[in-house]
C-alpha cells in the first residue's frame, strides 16, 4: 500500500530537484486514493501526451492482432506495396510488425516527433527513404517514424484510423468520452504523439493493464496481448539520444533500463509503463496492485530523476523527514495563483501602437500593442496571419491563440491554444508570461522599449526538445 507519507516524499523529491508535476493521481487496491494538480491545470484540463501516445497505438495493434487482421510476422512492405521496388533493399523487405513495437526498424537514427510534424508532404513516404542499414530485430532505435507506420498498418488493414479503431475497442468501454488526437497530413493518426487526454482518462490506460485487460467486469483488452506487451522483449536498453532533432544510438556506458516490450517501457520492481517526453508518465505497479499517472513539464534528459524519486520513494525507500514536509507544503498549493497587483502603466502605454519587425528567424514581420484597463492585446503577424495573445493586469487571464509556438513546443502548433497569461512589469521590463494549459509550456515574452521608436522582445520557454529562446526580435515604429 502505498502511503500518504510516500506521496509526500514523491512530490518532494521532485520540488527539491527543481522538477515541476503539472498533476498526479494514485490508484490502488481498486480505488483512486491520490488526486492533485498544480496551477493552472486542472482535473478537466486536457494534456498533451507526446510519446506515450505510442502505447496506445501498441494497444491498437493488440487488437488487430487479436481479430486477425495482422499478424506480428508481417513483412511492413505487404500493407505499402507502392513504396516497393527493385531496389528496395534486403533489410527494409524484412522488417516485421514486431520489429517497429520493439523499436528494432534497422535504421540507423530514430525520427523525434519535433522533426516529423514539421513535414508538410507524406510521413509515410518519409520512413521509406530513410536507409535501413542493420538487420531488423536487432539492435534499439527509438524512433516515432515506427510508431506512425504501425498507425497506418492498422489503418489500412483495418479501413478506419487508429483514434476511431480504438473508440469502440478502447476508448468507449473505458468511458473515455473527450480526446484529441491529431493527424497526420494523409489523414492518418499521428502514431508517435499528438494524442491529448484528462490526466484521469490516461490512468484508466494502466488501470486496464493492472486487471490484465478487464474493465467493469469485461474483458476489454485481450489478456494474453496485455501479457506478452507488457514482456521485456528488448532487455537492458535505454531510449535512444536525442540530439533535439533526431534519436541517435545509445552509447555503451549510457545508464540501461529494464527493457521495452510492445511499445511500452518496463522498469524495476515488475514495473511497466507509458511515457511521454517532458515527464508524462502512467505507470503499473502490479506489487503494489497500483498505476500513478503523472503529468509533469521537465527537461527531457531529467526523465531518470523523476523515475527515480518515484521508485525511491513510493516503493519504500527513501522517505526522509524533511523531503516529506516539503511535500506536504506543495500539496497545499492553493488551487489558483493568487490575483496579481500589477496594473497599466505609463510603461505599457509607452509601447502601445504598431511595430514593423525587422528580418528574423520565425517570419515575424508586424507586431500591434494595445493597452486597456484590464488586458494588453499583442498580436503578431507572420505567414499564418495575424495572431493575438491576451494577458490580463491583476489577473491571470483565460483565452486561446492561435500565435506561432512551433520553434518553441517541439514542433507543436495549435490554432487556439488554451492559456492563462498575465502582463506585469519588473526592473524596467515589461513581461508576459503565458502558461500554454493543455501541454506542458510556459511561455515568457519580454519587452525592451529603446527609444520610443525602438523596441527588443525576448521570447523563452521552460522546456523544449531543442533551444528554449528565439533569437532577439528587433522591431521599429510604425507611424
Amino acid at each position: 500500500m502505498i502511503e500518504e507519507r510516500q506521496i509526500d516524499a514523491f512530490i518532494g523529491a521532485t520540488v527539491e530537484s527543481g522538477l515541476s508535476l503539472n498533476g498526479l493521481v494514485i490508484f490502488q487496491n481498486g480505488k483512486t486514493t491520490f488526486e492533485q494538480y498544480w496551477w493552472p491545470h486542472t482535473a478537466e484540463t486536457f494534456h498533451t501526451l507526446h510519446s506515450a501516445t505510442k502505447s496506445f497505438v501498441g494497444t491498437a495493434i493488440g487488437f488487430a492482432v487479436a481479430e486477425n487482421l495482422v499478424r506480428l510476422d508481417d513483412k511492413v512492405m505487404a500493407y505499402f506495396p507502392e513504396f516497393a521496388s527493385g531496389n528496395t533493399s534486403e533489410h527494409l523487405a524484412a522488417m516485421t510488425i514486431a520489429d517497429l513495437l520493439t523499436m528494432r526498424s534497422g535504421h540507423e537514427f530514430g525520427l523525434s516527433g519535433g522533426e516529423w510534424r514539421l513535414l508538410k508532404t507524406s510521413w509515410i513516404a518519409e520512413f521509406f527513404k530513410a536507409a535501413v542499414t542493420r538487420p531488423p530485430g536487432q539492435s534499439f532505435i527509438y524512433s516515432s517514424a515506427s510508431s506512425h507506420i504501425l498507425s497506418a498498418i492498422v489503418q489500412r488493414a483495418s479501413g478506419t484510423k487508429v483514434r476511431d479503431f480504438l473508440e469502440p475497442r478502447f476508448f468507449g468501454p473505458l468511458g473515455i468520452a473527450d480526446l484529441v488526437w491529431d493527424d497526420d497530413p494523409d489523414g492518418i493518426s499521428a502514431g508517435g504523439n499528438g494524442l491529448k487526454l484528462k490526466l484521469t482518462d490516461f490512468l484508466k490506460w494502466g488501470i486496464v493493464h493492472l486487471q490484465e485487460g478487464v474493465w467493469n467486469g469485461r474483458q476489454v483488452v485481450p489478456a494474453t496481448w496485455i501479457k506478452t506487451a507488457t514482456r521485456p522483449h528488448v532487455p537492458n536498453i535505454a531510449a535512444s539520444v536525442f540530439d533535439g532533432k533526431r534519436y541517435q544510438r545509445t552509447p555503451a556506458k549510457t545508464e540501461l533500463r529494464e527493457g521495452y516490450g510492445y511499445h511500452i517501457w518496463c522498469g524495476p520492481y515488475s514495473s511497466y509503463y507509458a511515457s511521454g517526453m517532458f515527464g508524462q508518465k502512467c505507470i503499473v505497479l502490479p506489487r503494489q496492485n497500483a498505476v500513478v499517472a503523472i503529468n509533469a513539464a521537465m527537461p527531457n534528459d531529467r526523465n531518470k530523476q523523476m523515475l527515480h524519486a518515484l521508485f525511491g520513494t513510493l516503493l519504500g525507500a527513501n522517505n526522509q523527514r524533511r523531503i516529506e514536509r516539503i511535500g506536504g507544503a506543495a500539496r497545499a498549493v492553493a488551487a489558483d495563483q493568487p490575483a496579481l497587483r500589477n496594473r497599466p502603466g505609463d510603461a505599457w502605454k509607452q509601447i502601445e501602437g504598431n511595430w514593423h519587425l525587422e528580418a528574423n528567424v520565425d517570419g515575424l514581420t508586424a507586431l500591434n500593442v494595445k493597452v486597456e484597463e484590464d488586458r494588453v492585446k499583442i498580436t503578431f503577424s507572420d505567414q499564418r496571419g495575424n495572431n493575438t495573445l491576451v494577458a490580463g493586469f491583476g489577473g491571470w487571464r483565460p483565452d486561446r491563440t492561435g500565435i506561432s509556438t512551433g520553434a518553441l513546443h517541439h514542433s507543436y502548433q495549435e490554432e487556439a491554444a488554451l492559456v492563462r497569461a498575465a502582463a506585469y512589469e519588473r526592473q524596467g521590463k515589461l513581461i508576459i508570461d503565458c502558461y500554454f494549459v493543455e501541454t506542458p509550456f510556459l511561455d515568457t515574452f519580454t519587452f525592451c522599449d529603446g527609444d520610443g521608436s525602438e523596441l527588443y522582445i525576448e521570447r523563452k520557454v521552460n522546456i523544449n526538445g531543442g533551444s528554449t529562446s528565439r533569437p532577439l526580435y528587433r522591431a521599429h515604429r510604425v507611424g
